[in-house]
């Protein structure tokens, strides 16, 4: 007999986005993760970007994981992102 997976209870980090990005993967989403668009440099990194699939339609949201402070600057931070991205 196989053993169980497990999980942490706690997930941190990198351990806590691969978390959330199962979640939404057994919710039936297409998930990309740790997206880096660079042209000279790197400008940002995405860390997830779900992508929902119903009759003849898309519908991609961008997930920011954030642990410990954020605030405003970070709202307005994402926010600039999806504007640069279109």
């Amino acid at each position: 007999m196989s053993k169980p997976i497990e999980i942490e209870s706690n997930p941190n980090e990198k351990d806590y986005e691969d978390y959330i990005c199962a979640y939404f993967q057994s919710g039936g989403l297409y998930v990309e993760k740790s997206i880096i668009y660079r042209e000279t440099e790197e400008i940002l990194e995405l860390d997830i970007i779900i992508t929902g699939f119903k009759n003849d339609s898309t519908n991609r949201k961008l997930v920011e994981i954030k642990s410990g402070k954020w605030g405003f600057s970070e709202i307005f931070k994402v926010k600039g992102w999806l504007v640069y991205l279109g």
